[in-house]
């Protein structure tokens, strides 16, 4: 599988042209040898105003005409309402250094890489939800889309000297099935969702309003796997919010074993007390 920047001129007509469903046949003057069949392509219109505005995947890599260069596109979506633009992306970590953003000869297909191709598709499904994204490529976002994460969370937003610059953190996929279940077959056991750590339960200290609700703790980091991975029940923990933030303060993240002997340690260990004398 295969990433693509498909670029084409203003003139191009994409408001007609991105149809869901739709073929056509685009020509580039030099083929990439590597572009395949059912190869995912985002679409870029070229200058003045540069920017994504809609995606698409190739149908065949050459046309019934069978010319050098021809090669047949199946629009997935319509034009994009929010276009991310040039000025942006080139501020996106792992996109800016794309090879579409970079000065220079401008030819029809560039590659992208995965990192890439999942970054950009997060952006535009957070710029666009209206479109559900997700559908179109699903192996690419979560497949729960409440589950999306913010714009403040995936590109974080910040404030600086009055302007904003955009930022971006990858977010390993997470299978929430395995993680509801872990949560319901705890709440089957116990009764309660009480932190495997300190013993802490949303629904003692808040009432109903914490019922149900906990944190689920990955012991094998996904930070750390090379590729996916096989989930079980026994690998999940019940956590506080507190006592998981504190098990990832440290790089590699604290063992459940030895953040709870730090915390039993804390409580055995008296606070002293100051006392200031008086003349």
């Amino acid at each position: 599988m295969n990433y693509w920047i498909c670029k084409g001129r203003p003139d191009n007509h994409f408001d007609e042209k991105l149809v869901p469903g739709q073929k056509d046949c685009w020509w580039t003057a030099k083929r990439p040898k590597a572009l395949a069949k059912g190869d995912r392509v985002f679409f870029w219109e070229s200058s003045p105003k540069r920017r994504l505005v809609g995606l698409g995947q190739v149908a065949r890599p050459e046309c019934d005409e069978k010319e050098d260069g021809d090669f047949e596109i199946r629009y997935l979506t319509r034009r994009f309402e929010s276009m991310p633009g040039i000025v942006e992306l080139r501020g996106v970590p792992f996109v800016n250094q794309a090879q579409f953003l970079k000065p220079g000869p401008a030819s029809v297909l560039t590659p992208l890489n995965s990192e890439q191709a999942v970054t950009l598709l997060t952006l535009l499904s957070l710029r666009n939800p209206q479109a559900t994204l997700d559908a179109v490529w699903p192996d690419l976002m979560h497949s729960d889309k409440e589950n999306l994460p913010s714009e403040a969370e995936a590109f974080g937003l910040l404030a600086r000297e009055g302007g904003r610059k955009l930022a971006t953190h990858f977010m390993r996929e997470r299978n929430r099935q395995i993680v509801n279940a872990k949560r319901q077959t705890s709440l089957k056991a116990m009764g309660r969702l009480r932190c495997e750590v300190c013993e802490f339960d949303f629904e003692e200290a808040y009432g109903s309003l914490g019922q149900g609700f906990s944190e689920v703790h990955h012991k094998l980091p996904l930070s750390k796997v090379e590729s996916e991975i096989e989930t079980r029940l026994e690998d999940l923990a019940i956590v506080c919010s507190n006592c998981h933030r504190m098990i990832h303060r440290r790089n590699p993240p604290l063992s459940m074993e030895k953040l709870k002997n730090l915390v039993n340690k804390a409580h055995r260990t008296p606070r002293s007390i100051s006392i200031g004398s008086h003349p």
